[in-house]
């Protein structure tokens, strides 16, 4: 009985030291021009006392960056966006916050693009989220389940327009970001029959030759000691071509002035004794 009763107050002294709960979780999965995404997955926590804060710090060192470990420790804190199978390894990182807030913030990159290339005409090319991108969500009845409390923002390439058409556009709220990135906005609960959308990028068109982009290149490139001696060299050989033809590119001056220019018939003929 003695031995029922140390092994009870041990269990819950370990869970005590564990104690949190998960508030509001936030997902945001950011699509390069390439459909390549970034994710970052934040989880709030709130815990019951000081030792349960450090006890966490301490579980935070022991697992580090291995986000398997991670999902073992709490299945809770486990990969939302493509599964484990998709995310690049190198590009995991995890951090535990205790400025201000205390939340545990998991961000990774997915190895496989998000989105498929559907159409293209034109400077036109339109894009569609990959089924698999929120796969972790589906239920059993085939629906996607977004839990209470789960904040999902898709936030599109620069200068890409949105094709609001879907499910889930009934639900989700769109605007514009100030450096012309489109966001996706969407909050559980909510069950969807689908999460697809489409989006157009535009090509770019050739940009216009600059004058001051071209002076401040090149400056960029003669301020080394090399360029400096090679462009001094350059300009000498031009320096000395013009100074050796300078009689003939006179005279080739001289014809192109009075073939283009309107002379009376006594003009003429002084201008061409004056040639000869």
């Amino acid at each position: 009985m003695r031995k029922s009763v140390l092994a009870l107050i041990l269990i819950l002294s370990i869970v005590t030291c564990y104690a949190y709960k998960i508030g509001h979780h936030y997902i945001t999965v950011e699509i390069n021009r390439e459909g390549f995404a970034k994710v970052t997955e934040r989880y709030y926590l709130g815990f019951e006392s000081e030792q349960a804060i450090n006890e966490f710090a301490k579980i935070k060192t022991k697992l580090g960056q291995n986000i398997k470990e991670w999902a073992e420790f709490d299945r809770n804190f486990s990969i939302h966006v493509g599964g484990i199978a998709k995310v690049d390894a190198q590009s995991v990182r995890v951090s535990f916050s205790t400025v201000k807030d205390y939340y545990l913030e998991i961000s990774y990159a997915l190895t496989e693009r998000v989105v498929n290339k559907v159409s293209e005409k034109g400077r036109m090319q339109i894009y569609e989220l990959n089924k698999w991108v929120f796969k972790p969500y589906i239920s059993a009845g085939g629906d996607y389940v977004i839990p209470e409390g789960t904040f999902i923002t898709i936030i599109l390439p620069k200068e890409s327009t949105l094709i609001e058409e879907g499910e889930l556009f009934n639900y989700a709220i769109v605007e514009r970001t100030e450096d012309a990135k489109m966001k996706i906005m969407l909050q559980g609960y909510r069950a969807l029959g689908s999460m697809s959308f489409r989006y157009i990028i535009w090509k770019s068109l050739a940009p216009p030759i600059s004058i001051s982009m071209g002076l401040k290149k090149f400056y960029e490139w003669i301020k080394t000691p090399e360029n400096s001696a090679v462009f001094i060299v350059i300009l000498l050989i031009i320096t000395g071509f013009l100074y050796i033809k300078r009689n003939k590119i006179k005279n080739s001056i001289k014809k192109f002035i009075v073939a283009h220019t309107e002379f009376s018939g006594e003009a003429n003929t002084i201008n061409e004794k004056l040639l000869q």
